[in-house]
């Protein structure tokens, strides 16, 4: 989907009814990663890199219970510039083939049998 398309965002959050919305960006992107699906009741999940210093969105970010990022260099960036630690996880990005299937059984198996981690929920 386009980053952009808030039209198309919207008709695939009524189609697919996700319990989680997760989008890969910079900061830079926070609108559209986190706050547009927010706009629609959505619990966003940003999966983020390392641009520079972040400026803004902080407040929007260390209210998130969880922000993935590809690194733990671009995890040491975001602390340093005051984004909360405790709520972020290094995903780093699969690149080789054998990794890649080990992940997807991973994952498959996760799906089957046990969470890897849970949204917390908000009463």
């Amino acid at each position: 989907m386009h980053l952009e398309s808030s039209l198309e965002k919207e008709w695939y959050y009524r189609w697919f009814q996700p319990d989680v919305v997760v989008g890969v960006g910079f900061w830079g992107h926070i609108p559209n990663l986190v706050l547009h699906p927010q706009k629609f009741g959505m619990k966003a999940v940003p999966w983020l890199v390392a641009d520079g210093y972040i400026a803004e969105h902080r407040d929007v970010l260390n209210a998130l219970p969880l922000i993935l990022v590809t690194s733990n260099w671009v995890k040491e960036v975001y602390v340093r510039d005051g984004i909360k630690g405790d709520n972020i996880v290094v995903l780093p990005v699969v690149v080789t083939r054998t990794a890649t299937r080990r992940t997807a059984a991973m994952t498959l198996r996760s799906r089957r049998s046990v969470r890897v981690w849970e949204y917390p929920r908000t009463s």
